[in-house]
């Protein structure tokens, strides 16, 4: 197409933009159009360009469209594509500030728009050289060639600690004074060679950990006859009721502190870290996590975060959360009470992955970091007093909102989010956070305080994917008794558990649309923030 043709297409764009056009239809076709010349011809864009994408984001009239989120993610992107086209420059500059000014200042749709935007700016990941996994030569279960090793012989190779195996799950504990020894079994549905993951991680972490400046305490992987992963000859003590093993006791073992095991949102002789300890904990391991994925190591679950548990075994996302749908979030609290950092650092390794996919997939997985970390500081404040919860005595909402310290509160949003910003992009950040933190401190506890959502249901379709004797023992396991669950028919109807807190009623949107704003937005500044870093680092050089 001729350049005074594409001139021409733009300059009606941009007016019909630029003049406040209230046509929805209008409007969208002169987005699309800017859209495409952003695109396709970039050398021909504008400061009008971006004035008039910038109005279209700006302005509420299009806000009630229910089309209105694919209006403003046009706009959003062809504003990304600028940035891309011209940084640093003064295009790019623009229509970067514009994006941060929609993030920091807007809600609803545009907001989602502009962050998401900013997230599928192009950044650099830094890969590092890390030694392989060990070799586990195995094909499935066939593994008979491991090595078989009994408790005595365990005890001998590797001094165990005084203290008497426990199980934790399913794996056992053996405590010391300073230390603790875990040996972790497969599961009966378990690839036992995928186990010996956890290990390959901790044999790579722990010679990448000292490089860091803050504390990392990775724990040191045991090996039998020099494999990562072996069988017990039997068991010293019976595994807790529900723990299904593996057959062939298949395991890995790993000596770690005994600060690997210490929660920053559990009580250690009766008492919760104090404020100052829970700020440094949680913003150091947001720090860790940051660091990590900028090297292309992602944690894929600080803590278990699940849409709706009672259908995972029928939805195809397995009822995992999508942070950046907003629907409701089961089970808050219990998703928890067990993070996957500690006072040690980071833990669970088995959760850890190479990243290999698009920026848009590191912003949801920047989002899952972040709502995490928020989560766990929430189950903190909650943790002051364990018994309340759920409905009193009358049947009202449990109100546990004097729990929590608002000052403090603050103290571990400002941690959370300037702990992963520099760890993510190696600088820290040097502005205000992208939230009004009075106002979002206060919706916080006024959600995470009252436990306004119990409810669970078990819907029919669910009921009958399952055998009579799973139907039994998933109602066993929400609370009903025994004799309860027998007189049960399954298929009848949908039946009522009571498994919250939970943020949101069953199948609704989450009761808590601030705490996704806040983590849309910190991931969209990580990533931009992270975009921009080399320009900074190079003129700080």
């Amino acid at each position: 197409m001729t350049t005074w043709r594409l001139d021409d297409q733009r300059l009606q764009a941009e007016d019909t933009l630029l003049s406040m056009c209230s046509d929805f239809s209008a409007t969208y076709m002169a987005v699309s159009t800017l859209e495409h010349i952003v695109q396709d011809v970039p050398d021909t864009v504008t400061a009008d360009t971006i004035s008039a994408l910038a109005v279209t984001l700006n302005r509420a009239v299009h806000k009630a469209q229910r089309q209105s989120f694919f209006l403003y993610r046009k706009a959003a992107n062809a504003l990304t594509d600028v940035v891309i086209n011209d940084f640093p420059g003064p295009l790019g500059d623009a229509a970067l500030g514009i994006l941060k000014q929609i993030v920091t200042g807007h809600s609803g749709p545009v907001h989602r728009a502009a962050a998401e935007a900013l997230g599928r700016l192009p950044v650099g990941i830094m890969p590092l050289e890390l030694p392989p996994f060990p070799k586990i030569q195995s094909q499935g279960t066939t593994v008979d060639h491991l090595p078989q090793i009994s408790w005595k012989q365990l005890d001998h190779a590797w001094n165990l600690p005084e203290g008497n195996p426990a199980w934790a799950g399913r794996s056992l504990k053996i405590e010391g004074p300073e230390d603790v020894v875990v040996i972790k079994f497969a599961r009966a549905d378990d690839r036992p060679d995928d186990l010996a993951t956890e290990t390959g991680w901790m044999r790579r972490l722990g010679d990448l950990a000292p490089s860091f400046p803050h504390r990392f305490d990775v724990p040191e992987a045991l090996a039998v006859d020099g494999s990562d992963l072996f069988r017990i000859a039997r068991l010293p003590v019976e595994p807790p009721e529900g723990e299904e093993l593996h057959p062939e006791l298949f395991a890995i073992a790993y000596r770690a502190g005994r600060d690997y095991f210490a929660y920053p949102n559990e009580t250690s002789g009766g008492q919760l870290p104090p404020p100052d300890d829970i700020v440094e904990i949680i913003g150091r391991n947001a720090w860790l996590l940051g660091r990590l994925t900028a090297h292309g190591i992602i944690h894929t679950a600080p803590i278990p975060l699940f849409h709706n548990r009672s259908q995972r075994h029928r939805r195809d996302d397995a009822g995992v959360y999508i942070w950046s749908k907003a629907g409701r979030l089961d089970q808050w609290l219990a998703s928890s009470r067990y993070p996957n950092l500690a006072k040690s650092g980071l833990r669970d390794f088995e959760h850890l992955e190479i990243f290999s996919g698009k920026t848009r997939d590191l912003y949801e997985q920047i989002g899952n970091h972040i709502l995490s970390l928020m989560l766990v500081a929430g189950s903190y404040f909650r943790g002051r007093d364990t018994r309340r919860i759920g409905f009193d005595r009358s049947g009202n909402p449990v109100d546990a909102r004097e729990l929590f310290d608002p000052g403090l509160f603050t103290r571990l949003i400002e941690a959370i989010f300037s702990g992963y910003h520099e760890g993510f992009t190696g600088l820290p950040f040097q502005q205000d956070i992208p939230v009004d933190t009075a106002r979002f401190v206060d919706r916080l506890i006024d959600e995470m305080g009252v436990d306004r959502h119990m409810e669970e249901l078990l819907r029919v379709t669910d009921q009958e994917a399952m055998s009579d004797e799973m139907f039994r023992e998933f109602l066993v396991s929400r609370g009903y008794s025994r004799a309860e669950a027998d007189r049960m028919e399954r298929g009848a109807r949908d039946i009522s558990t009571w498994t919250g807190p939970h943020l949101g009623g069953f199948n609704s949107q989450i009761s808590l649309p601030e705490l996704i704003r806040f983590t849309a937005a910190a991931a969209a500044f990580c990533i931009s923030e992270k975009f921009t870093a080399s320009d900074r680092q190079a003129e700080a050089a």
